[in-house]
């Protein structure tokens, strides 16, 4: 299998069947990461990553971002960068776990609404 990404758009292409090619859901993709030790290609698009191993879609973290991720890299386990804070007009960290997906830091639309909310 081949990951082919061109003007946003990502294809999955069986290298034995290239017409049978699948289009990958997250657009734009904006950058594209490889983990060899976790077996991992990771998807980044304007707000989320999707992380694909040898079996398929592995996991898809939570928005991290109002509109825009930057700076991502992968580091100690875990894919770190900033994403776009609209409301605070500036970008903060994130890092999401590459072996679980699980997310911290990051700004959306959906974090601020939990953090708005009162205590239960």
């Amino acid at each position: 299998m081949l990951c082919v990404v061109c003007e946003g758009q990502g294809y999955w292409i069986p290298v034995d069947h290239p017409k049978t090619f699948e289009v990958v859901d997250a657009i734009p993709i904006k950058q594209v990461l490889a983990s060899p030790e976790a077996g991992l290609l990771v998807l980044i698009d304007n707000t989320r990553l999707t992380a694909y191993d040898k079996s398929g879609e592995r996991w898809v973290s939570g928005d991290m971002s109002w509109d825009g991720l930057k700076d991502c890299e992968i580091r100690d386990g875990k894919v770190r960068g900033v994403g776009w804070d609209s409301p605070a007009n500036r970008y903060v960290p994130f890092t999401v776990c590459l072996r679980s997906g699980d997310c911290e830091g990051g700004s959306s639309s959906d974090a601020y609404r939990a953090a708005a909310r009162p205590p239960e």
